[in-house]
């Protein structure tokens, strides 16, 4: 897609009601993880590491890079999810710890209200041809008098979670993450699971494949996890499902390999399913 039809695309979103959670090519994002990325990425060691990981929301990408990451190649059907990680990129790079939640998590996710004087400060941080889309929806939208939550998928809002499921959500990891987020070269890869194969030209020690096996079915995603071993450094792994708040019968019904997550939904615990590269 080129520059007007993205532009396009995005002021579509906003102008539709339909809260539609679908995916395509160029749909809403989400606007904060509703995994506990913390948690599954307390498993692992990044340090140097490169690292294959679903885009969406973002967080994943920003947990390697504070953890110390090498190189983070990011794949998702949806374009628009790269689009908003180089504005939550920018927000980051750009404004306090405190200015991120009151911009991000307290107004424009559960309420579709942008702080202009928030975005004037780290709108020069967004790299170009991502500015200039955000300058005009953002301008377009407050034009219009249009609704920004219409660009996310959720809007999940509960403050209190984040600390425990996103590894920046602290002033000190945060500040640690700004100075990291630069250092490493994170690239897109615009393929939906059962191509991302296709697509690959190097190896990883990590891949991250998110909770893309609600949708697509965990032994169908089991099935292409294994294709993708061959992209993956002797020793390394493959994240493959992550499943929410289901009991450990059920999980050791689909994989040994696996590890437990603290809930993000309730007090209960979420699994992970994983491969290993032998």
């Amino acid at each position: 897609m080129n520059s007007k039809q993205v532009i396009r695309k995005g002021k579509d979103l906003l102008e539709q009601d339909d809260r539609s959670t679908l995916f395509n090519n160029f749909g809403r994002v989400y606007g904060m993880t509703t995994e506990n990325v913390k948690g599954t990425f307390a498993h692992y060691d990044f340090n140097g590491k490169d690292i294959l990981t679903v885009c969406s929301s973002g967080d994943h990408i920003l947990g390697a890079l504070l953890k110390g990451a090498n190189n983070v190649d990011a794949f998702d059907l949806n374009a628009l999810t790269e689009y908003y990680f180089h504005f939550k990129k920018a927000l980051i790079e750009g404004v306090s710890f405190s200015e991120f939640r009151e911009f991000l998590v307290y107004n424009l996710i559960p309420t579709g209200r942008v702080l202009l004087k928030t975005y004037k400060k780290f709108r020069d941080y967004i790299e170009m041809p991502y500015r200039d889309f955000w300058d005009e929806i953002i301008s377009y939208g407050l034009s219009n008098g249009l609704d920004f939550r219409r660009l996310f998928i959720n809007s999940l809002n509960s403050s209190y979670r984040y600390d425990s499921m996103v590894d920046y959500y602290s002033e000190e990891d945060y500040s640690l993450l700004q100075e990291r987020i630069g250092l490493s070269q994170v690239n897109f890869i615009h393929s939906d699971l059962k191509k991302l194969s296709l697509q690959l030209e190097s190896k990883y020690d990590y891949m991250f494949l998110s909770n893309i096996a609600d949708y697509v079915g965990v032994f169908e995603t089991k099935k292409i996890a294994q294709g993708l071993l061959p992209f993956v450094k002797d020793g390394g792994e493959i994240a493959f499902a992550y499943l929410y708040d289901i009991t450990l019968k059920r999980a050791l019904n689909y994989s040994s390999d696996l590890f437990e997550v603290d809930s993000v939904i309730k007090d209960a615990s979420d699994y992970v399913l994983t491969l290993r590269k032998k």
